[in-house]
């Protein structure tokens, strides 16, 4: 299956999985989002097939209908008639997709209703939302092209047909090739069990590499977002598949593994970050370290299992090819603590399974915690 389909496929199984066999809509809960359902619609036009086609259209027949007086659609359908206006971000380039590839299956009818929702929105604020107004002929100006990477850039840009190779430079630099995971970290990141959860961007990089990690291959709701994404023009060739990578920004994400298990290690809110070869340093104003708990991991203080350490002891972090070595300093009586318990942003940490742990975390008591200082080395990488 080519990569275009499978983000097709993706998107449309994720769709299904959503789908309320009782209303017809995809729903979150209790809620009907306007922009999953959109995105399904557009999911499903690109299947092409007449099922799929004709179940697209009755789908954004269905979706217009919510449409406000002031132009604006609701986050979700019991919202009506109250609007949401951020929503043209998201609705404009689903729109500007469905003209541009299925005007002809749509029928007139429904082509003109797309155009006249679209002209009544409130302007939009995103890359990809002002992009998709230019193109629809709704602003006059295009909007500048991004300069950071974010899969709302790379939406804009395939919208404008304008391809940045500073922009996919700096994506490709941003590629740990062997995990298939973008480095540079954000704190609105988020983690699902063992592994960071799928997001726009991944698909973005699935798209331009052709590669799918295995955590790719179970369809979710971010897969929905596959809908927007247009096939590139050139596959995107990785360097050499070194074992770990970095990124940093208020924390530190160190990733390694594969394919078939990327694993991570948080380092929360660091300072000062030195990186020397296989060496980094950093200062922790706010100790904490989340790594997850995998049967292969193993934790050793000066060589012996421990739950505790002092600092200058070194804990060894290991699951069988891969060694990182940890030295902490600080001021006054500190000591380190290794429980369990689940990063930030890990999204299984909810309901009935709130109090399931999916990562270690170390973390230090004492006198003066902020004063902390960590040393890793990085082994067999």
């Amino acid at each position: 299956m080519d990569t275009h389909r499978q983000i097709t496929e993706l998107a449309v199984a994720a769709g299904r999985s959503l789908l309320s066999e009782e209303t017809n809509f995809l729903h979150r809960g209790d809620r009907i989002p306007i922009s999953d359902n959109a995105l399904f619609a557009l999911a499903l036009l690109r299947q092409r097939t007449q099922e799929s086609v004709t179940e697209a259209k009755e789908l954004l027949e269905r979706i217009l209908f919510f449409q406000n007086k002031q132009g604006d659609f609701p986050a979700n359908l019991h919202e009506f008639p109250n609007g949401a206006p951020s929503l043209s971000n998201l609705l404009l380039p689903t729109i500007h997709w469905a003209l541009k590839g299925y005007r002809n299956v749509l029928g007139k009818e429904l082509v003109q209703k797309l155009k006249i929702a679209a002209g009544q929105m409130t302007p939009p604020t995103s890359l990809k939302g002002r992009a998709a107004a230019y193109a629809l002929g709704i602003e006059d100006q295009a909007p500048e092209s991004a300069k950071e990477v974010s899969a709302d850039a790379l939406f804009a840009m395939q919208i404008l047909d304008s391809v940045s190779p500073e922009l996919l430079e700096k994506l490709k630099a941003g590629i740990h090739p062997a995990t298939g995971l973008y480095t540079p970290y954000s704190d609105q990141q988020q983690q699902k069990a063992l592994e960071p959860a799928v997001g726009q961007l991944d698909l973005f990089i699935a798209s331009v590499t052709g590669e799918f990690p295995k955590r790719l291959l179970t369809p979710c709701r971010a897969h929905l977002y596959g809908a927007l994404i247009q096939p590139f023009p050139e596959k995107m060739e990785l360097p050499e598949k070194k074992k770990w990578s970095y990124g940093a920004g208020e924390s530190l994400r160190l990733v390694w593994g594969n394919h078939d298990l990327v694993r991570t290690l948080l380092a929360v809110g660091i300072d000062d970050l030195k990186a020397d070869g296989d060496e980094l340093s950093m200062r922790l104003p706010d100790p904490r370290l989340f790594f997850p708990i995998i049967e292969e991991m193993k934790i050793l203080v000066e060589g012996e299992p421990s739950t505790t350490f002092q600092m200058g002891e070194q804990v060894t972090i290991s699951d069988g090819d891969f060694n990182l070595e940890l030295i902490f300093e600080g001021k006054g009586r500190l000591t380190g603590h290794i429980h369990r318990g689940n990063r930030p942003g890990q999204l299984l940490a909810k309901g009935e399974s709130r109090f399931d742990a999916h990562d270690w975390h170390l973390f230090l008591r004492g006198d003066e915690p902020e004063t902390a200082m960590v040393t890793m080395r990085i082994k067999g990488g």
